[in-house]
């Protein structure tokens, strides 16, 4: 009997599979329920250096009869003859990067919930959240030494403008798997 071997791959390959439709959720997994803080969180373990535990797929050429995208994102479908990867184990976790690194918006029962709004304070020590909801309460003589136009901007931005400086290895843990234009 042949046991799968379990492989490294990186978020951006997960990424890219998610968006070219090889990765789908089966109908019986659970909606996407994460807030927006517990995606907050695991973002910031990520940038500390925390392990956040392992993605389980499942690679067949067999069609699930019900099978959704990742966070409800209008998705491509799978081409015909191509092998599907169902997330068995870690849809929260990928999701929460996924829409999060993205900027997406995910459609919850009676609401919307913009994922856009996350932001890197470029000089927290490891001790303080590094991923942060809302800047607004931050003194800003705690953000000096970092550049006007960083101060509070979103992931995606921050990581286009700043490469260097206290932050700068927190920028190079997510800049290895933003796919942020």
């Amino acid at each position: 009997m042949n046991l799968p071997e379990p492989q490294s791959v990186t978020f951006t390959s997960l990424f890219a599979e998610i968006e070219n439709g090889t990765i789908k959720i089966p109908q019986f997994q659970r909606d996407f329920v994460w807030s927006k803080t517990k995606s907050a969180k695991l973002l910031d373990s990520i940038v500390k250096g925390y392990p956040i535990g392992t993605f389980i797929l499942w690679k067949t050429n067999e069609r699930l009869r019900s099978i959704r995208n990742l966070g409800g994102v209008a998705l491509p479908e799978t081409a015909p003859g191509d092998s599907i990867k169902y997330l068995l184990d870690g849809q929260q976790r990928l999701t929460s990067l996924f829409v999060t690194l993205k900027g997406l918006t995910i459609q919850r029962e009676e609401h919307h919930e913009d994922y856009s709004k996350f932001w890197v304070d470029l000089i927290a020590t490891e001790s303080q959240e590094i991923v942060l909801l809302d800047v607004d309460k931050r003194d800003p003589k705690q953000i000096t030494g970092v550049p006007q136009e960083a101060k509070s901007q979103r992931v995606p931005s921050v990581l286009r403008r700043n490469s260097s400086g206290l932050g700068a290895s927190a920028l190079r843990v997510f800049s290895s798997f933003c796919l942020a234009a």
